[in-house]
């Protein structure tokens, strides 16, 4: 059985048609040229189950909060089809981080400034992301939205629970994005706009967590894994360190 949002009734009714048919966990659909995603829970192995949890939760913590933040308004995926095994969103555009690659050339940081406002603006409605990345902040000529809610939780909707959001951004764009490029800096001047709550400062604070993070994980960078993120933390002490500074 489907639910679907009343004002996108017509389409709903073609994607129902389309949800017994189809069998990979997310498919992309197209349909009176508008694009859609089809997302079911994650088939794991029992190895990969351990390390990620179980799938059928993270799904469900993803469709619960999508079901919250659509009904506050806040910058995410409209939610057209809800159901226990099955989700379908309106397509939001193109991620940052492939933004970012496939237009080395061209200026994108007024997406990256929308993006960083777009977590801002939900942090206002009292609602953490849980691990955003820039894979997770979609854009489109006009809005930023924000996707994947499988980290979602009530226990992060705290002040200190958006203020790690914010950190573990800003970790994850220096990683993939090589340091303190411009992107960075729009995404930082774009969440500042439109923080309401001081809650850059908050993350400012809990950014210092980063310097014994930094001395736990030393041990790993002798090691011949691609623990990128990990080998990279240093850099993003620095950034937090020098952005304390400045204030």
């Amino acid at each position: 059985m489907c639910a679907p949002m009343n004002e996108h009734s017509d389409i709903t009714d073609q994607l129902c048609g389309l949800l017994d048919i189809g069998s990979r966990r997310i498919e992309r659909v197209e349909i009176d040229g508008r694009l859609f995603w089809i997302k079911r829970p994650e088939n794991l192995k029992p190895r990969m189950r351990l390390q990620k949890g179980s799938p059928h939760a993270a799904f469900e913590r993803e469709r619960t909060a999508l079901r919250t933040l659509n009904a506050l308004g806040a910058p995410v995926p409209a939610l057209l089809v809800d159901r226990p095994d099955v989700i379908v969103t309106e397509d939001s555009g193109v991620d940052l981080l492939r933004l970012r690659r496939h237009r080395k050339h061209h200026d994108v940081t007024g997406h990256f400034f929308d993006g960083g406002a777009a977590l801002a603006q939900l942090h206002a409605l009292g609602h953490a992301h849980g691990r955003p990345a820039l894979k997770d902040i979609c854009c489109q000529p006009t809005r930023a939205t924000i996707i994947d809610f499988e980290r979602a939780h009530p226990a992060l909707n705290t002040r200190r629970g958006m203020a790690r959001d914010v950190v573990l951004l800003f970790i994850n764009g220096m990683n993939v994005l090589g340091g303190q490029t411009p992107e960075i800096d729009a995404l930082k001047d774009g969440y500042r706009s439109a923080d309401q709550s001081g809650l850059w400062d908050a993350a400012l604070e809990w950014s210092r967590n980063l310097t014994w993070m930094c001395i736990a994980t030393r041990p790993a960078h002798w090691l011949p894994l691609p623990l990128v993120e990990v080998r990279k933390l240093p850099q993003s002490r620095d950034y937090f360190r020098d952005q304390r500074k400045a204030r």
